[in-house]
């Protein structure tokens, strides 16, 4: 069975939303969610919060990987300038960003060719299954870093 996890970002306070002691994360009917605090009843509403939800996957070192994680994904780069088409090859990273496909599987969107990675969105899945096992690492997320956004 595959584990459900979710991360809470707050986008009013601009922070992780940190659990209190005995506060419970609710969904509306609508799928809305909020956190309702116990002692004092107050309330975190839906349209502050940004859930992201646990990939299943864990990065080389061990992290769980979220949606919105910024992953380093080494790849290669083969300067092509031989008229047979090889020439020097370079050690190259892609920064991707964790999302759910409408298709129905966590990936990242690849935006520049490598000779690993082609430009288009890969699902994890099918990374390892064409790539074998990706050495991803996670280097952030997108609203700690704005900056490694591409």
């Amino acid at each position: 069975m595959r584990e459900l996890k979710f991360r809470a970002w707050d986008t009013c306070r601009k922070g992780w939303y940190v659990p209190w002691h005995r506060s419970k994360l609710y969904m509306t009917m609508w799928g809305d969610p909020f956190y309702l605090h116990p002692n004092d009843g107050s309330i975190v509403y839906h349209g502050d919060i940004v859930l992201m939800q646990y990939t299943g996957l864990k990065d080389k070192n061990g992290k769980k990987i979220y949606e919105g994680d910024v992953l380093l994904i080494p790849d290669e780069y083969t300067d092509r300038i031989l008229d047979d088409g090889t020439g020097p090859r370079e050690p190259f990273n892609h920064l991707s960003v964790v999302c759910f496909d409408s298709l129905g599987g966590f990936g990242v969107e690849i935006l520049e060719h490598g000779d690993i990675f082609d430009v288009r969105f890969w699902s994890f899945e099918r990374i390892v299954a064409e790539k074998g096992e990706a050495k991803f690492e996670v280097v952030g997320n997108v609203y700690d870093n704005p900056e490694l956004q591409s």
